[in-house]
């Protein structure tokens, strides 16, 4: 490796470990449990990195090309912001009310996160996926 490739591997797993610590610190602060990623999160991951590659992605002016936390949502894969303009993702319209697992139109939701290295992946689910999640482990 040169030493540029080694310092962004450096700045990716610094920006991947600092994501974690995000989603633990904020799932204690707002007492949400951690979902580990199955199957519908993990294609919605693998649609956000489709949607990369095709240049598909809105970011906010804060997006470098240097690795950091960055975040996204099931509801909009095709937006990545800073941590400081997270706001960008608030879901509007039938996106507020829709359980990103199973497309429940619900009221009552329950956010959580999930990260694939230094993206974090806002969502929410209905009570029945977050229950299944929290009863299979995940």
């Amino acid at each position: 490796m040169t030493p540029s490739e080694i310092a962004f591997d450096d700045q990716w797993r610094a920006a991947s470990a600092a994501a974690s610590a995000i989603i633990s610190s904020s799932a204690a602060a707002h007492g949400f449990p951690i979902h580990h990623q199955d199957d519908w999160i993990t294609e919605r991951f693998r649609d956000f990195h489709l949607k990369c590659q095709n240049g598909e992605i809105h970011y906010c002016a804060h997006i470098t090309s240097s690795p950091r936390p960055a975040h996204t949502a099931a509801w909009a894969t095709n937006i990545l912001v800073c941590t400081d303009c997270t706001g960008f993702l608030k879901p509007e319209g039938p996106k507020a009310t829709c359980c990103d697992r199973c497309g429940t139109d619900e009221d009552n939701l329950y956010g959580s996160f999930a990260a694939s290295g230094p993206i974090i992946m806002a969502y929410a689910l209905c009570e029945a996926c977050a229950r299944a999640a929290q009863q299979s482990g995940r």
